[in-house]
Parts: structure tokens; C-alpha cells; sequence
């Protein structure tokens, strides 16, 4: 579900540059100096114990060569804490990409993205990803953050979003690539 919202991004560019400039990555880089430097894609995740969160961490590291080539950037929201974020990410090979934590959940809201209902987690679609996430070897782990949080993909660049995908579910499966080719 890839959207294209660039004519909502015009209308909503001053609010979005105030909330990317709020926000730093593990080397001090706000959001907004990452996104004007190149197309960012920002993957908010949910909780660290999620098996959807670990599935999402491995597909960016499978894909990130694709994405370099395409030019865009990824960066990784989270809601966890330094230590165990680079501890989980290192396990991943995703230790160097920038990273942005949000306990609070403000830069989630910022984007749009809710906390789950009961049946979004309890609907067929989810108990099968579940199990298609697991027989792949994401396993379920310490839990980190609000575990009602549902996750996003953006693609950002200038203060504008260029594409989204919102999960309907937690399991849902964002196609990275499409979303990046949207530059």
C-alpha cells in the first residue's frame, strides 16, 4: 500500500521540518539535515521483542545494498533504549545506520502512526504472519517499548513525505524497495 502524498507534503512541510529538526540520530545529525541530504527511508518499528520488529530488522539488511544504490538512506525509529537498540541492530549488521529513539512515541504520532487495537493483533492475517515470522528465525525477545504501537515506512526527503506505507496490521509486510523507488 503504497501511497503518494506529495500534495498533502506542501501543506504539512513547515510542521514536518519543526519535528525532523527535533529529533538526532546516534551521531548528533538531526532528521531534517538526514532528510535534505538524501531521500530518507524511515522505518518505525515496533517493540523490540516483536518477531515483525526482528523480521523488518533482517529484511533492511538483506536490502540495503539495493537501497544504497538507489540513493536513499534508511533510517531506523525506534522506541528502545541505546544500548540494547545497538546491541539488537549490531545482530542485525545494521549497527551504523542511523538511528532514532522515541520512547515517548511523539515522533510515531508525528507521523500518523496509532496504537493497535485488540483485533488487529488477534485478526487471522497477524497469526499467520506471526508464524511465517517465527519459522523464519525471528524469535520473540525482550519486549522494549509499547507493544501496542503500530509501525510505518516513509519516504522523506526535503521535509516532504514522498511515499508511506501504514500497516493495517502488525504482521503486514511493507515492500521497501517500491517505497523507495517513489523518488
Amino acid at each position: 500500500m503504497v501511497s503518494d502524498t506529495s500534495s498533502t507534503a506542501l501543506a504539512v512541510a513547515p510542521l514536518l521540518e519543526q519535528v525532523l529538526s527535533e529529533y538526532h540520530d546516534q551521531y548528533n545529525v538531526s532528521l531534517l539535515e538526514i532528510t535534505n541530504s538524501a531521500p530518507t527511508l524511515m522505518v518505525f518499528l515496533r517493540h523490540f521483542g516483536c518477531p515483525f520488529c526482528r523480521e523488518s530488522l533482517s529484511d533492511i539488511h538483506a536490502l540495503l545494498p539495493e537501497l544504497e544504490k538507489s540513493g536513499v538512506r534508511p533510517v531506523l525509529v525506534h522506541m528502545g533504549d541505546e544500548e540494547d537498540t545497538f546491541t539488537l541492530f549490531s545482530r542485525y549488521g545494521l549497527s551504523p545506520l542511523s538511528r532514532i529513539s522515541s520512547p515517548t512515541r511523539m515522533l510515531y504520532k508525528a507521523f500518523g502512526l496509532t496504537r493497535a487495537k485488540t483485533g488487529e493483533f488477534l485478526c487471522a492475517d497477524t497469526v499467520r504472519r506471526c508464524g511465517e515470522a517465527l519459522l523464519g528465525g525471528h524469535s520473540i525477545g525482550k519486549v522494549q517499548g509499547d507493544v501496542m504501537q503500530m509501525p510505518g515506512v516513509f519516504l522523506v526527503h526535503r521535509a516532504r513525505i514522498i511515499s508511506a506505507f501504514r500497516h493495517r496490521h502488525a504482521g503486514d509486510r511493507p515492500d521497501y524497495v517500491r517505497l523507495a523507488r517513489a523518488v
